[in-house]
């Protein structure tokens, strides 16, 4: 009797769920609804966030996204809002935006993978829950902030903090009020600390993205200054006119070409095993100088990138470029400022033979100068002391580098351009023009 009296409770518990079965489902989707707006709502706001910080990023010139739907209208308040001193972390240069992105995609991972907590688990909900509060008070301010101080308004800043609101709404529509305590604990103690270190990684990630972000924006902003630079040999000598000038003590004998009364004086630091400075002997000498012949006096001074005299070299970069600059200084000693010439022609143009040992005597012999003594005063190191003091000169002008060009005792950075030697030297001086001024100023912004 008693066996039967339980079989029919079985069956009319059985037929009572089978009769309640549409009903538990839409319970069931009732009680999920809450659960998929908090991450469809999560997920929409880190999304609008991370459109604002790329506009951010970007100072307002690439729109991303759908931004130009709630702020590119006439009027729109909502580059005045992001480039306020509010829209950046304080103290930092990374958008508050960023911030957005992080605290959304946080609790929208927290609520994807850890989900709707047991009454038995429910104290976990207590993290998103503070986080969404605290993020709740900061949307608060930040409301207040766009109305009260900037007094301009961002529709797309005013939607994530109202969908910030619906997502605590609804946050505490999942807590776990009553019954329930029979089920086991959700989320289990490994997926609650997954859910902490997700969202710690939610706000370590977007930071670093962003901060590759500011990175290559500043790189593309300096290609373009630096091509607008180039590409304005005017502007190119405002700048160069721009600078300090400094003295730099010369020698009466020391090696130079052009008129001793020229009205300009360049000194160029270089090393005969430096490309670069072949180059510039090519373009100062085959094309600058043939030009500007009565305006140009050319004083040549020594930095070779060689530890063996050059003791700031941390590694011999230039090898055997201290023989070579006593080679050329013996070449001047011997024979005069043509010998010198002579000997820095045949360096330059035969660097390849400078790598190992350089036979000095046959380079110069070539050129039909004193080989033999000319070598003899490299292997005794005749001359050093003269390569030495051009050093010492070179450093106490922070030179670090060759080739390094003075004009007027100003350190020209586009030697390479004839344009630039053009401009500077013109009688016209179109660098001294309001309009090159005014184009400085905008660069330099």
């Amino acid at each position: 009797m008693v066996a039967n009296d339980k079989a029919n409770v079985i069956q009319s518990g059985a037929s009572g769920r089978e009769v309640n079965a549409p009903g538990a489902r839409a319970g069931g989707l009732r009680a999920a609804l809450p659960l998929l707006l908090i991450i469809l709502f999560a997920f929409g706001a880190a999304g609008i966030s991370w459109m604002l910080a790329a506009y951010h990023i970007s100072h307002g010139r690439q729109a991303v996204g759908m931004y130009d739907l709630m702020c590119g209208y006439r009027g729109s308040g909502c580059q005045a809002v992001l480039q306020s001193r509010y829209g950046y972390l304080r103290g930092t240069t990374i958008p508050v935006a960023v911030l957005g992105v992080a605290y959304f995609l946080a609790l929208g991972l927290w609520y994807l993978i850890v989900g709707r907590p047991s009454r038995r688990g429910r104290w976990w909900q207590v993290i998103p829950m503070g986080l969404n509060l605290v993020g709740l008070i900061s949307s608060v301010q930040f409301t207040w902030v766009m109305f009260a101080v900037v007094r301009e308004v961002c529709l797309w800043c005013l939607t994530t903090h109202v969908l910030n609101l619906l997502i605590l709404v609804l946050a505490f529509m999942l807590w776990p009020r009553r019954g329930g305590l029979a089920e086991p604990a959700r989320p289990s103690l490994r997926l609650g600390v997954a859910g902490c270190l997700l969202m710690v990684g939610a706000f370590v990630i977007p930071v670093l993205v962003v901060n590759s972000m500011q990175w290559r924006v500043t790189v593309e902003a300096a290609k373009e200054y630096l091509n607008r630079y180039r590409d304005d040999p005017a502007l190119m000598a405002f700048a160069y006119q721009r600078r300090e000038a400094v003295e730099i003590p010369l020698r009466k004998d020391d090696p130079s070409w052009g008129p001793a009364e020229a009205p300009h004086t360049v000194v160029v630091f270089s090393d005969f095993r430096c490309s670069a400075c072949a180059r510039l002997a090519r373009v100062l000498y085959g094309e600058v100088l043939p030009e500007f012949s009565n305006q140009l006096r050319v004083v040549f001074k020594h930095y070779p990138l060689d530890n063996e005299c050059n003791p700031t070299a941390a590694w011999a970069s230039s090898f055997n470029s201290c023989a070579a600059a006593e080679a050329a200084e013996a070449a001047r000693a011997i024979h005069g400022d043509a010998g010198f010439w002579k000997m820095h022609e045949q360096l330059f143009e035969n660097q390849d033979r400078l790598r190992d040992e350089p036979d000095f005597r046959t380079l110069a012999d070539e050129v039909g100068l004193d080989g033999e003594g000319i070598a003899r005063a490299v292997a005794e190191h005749t001359y050093r002391d003269r390569v030495v003091e051009d050093i010492n000169v070179a450093l106490r002008l922070k030179v670090a580098g060759t080739p390094v060009v003075f004009l007027d005792g100003r350190r020209m950075t586009e030697w390479h351009r004839p344009s630039m030697w053009r401009a500077i030297l013109s009688p016209e001086r179109e660098w001294k023009s309001e309009e090159a001024a005014s184009r400085y100023d905008v660069l330099s912004r």
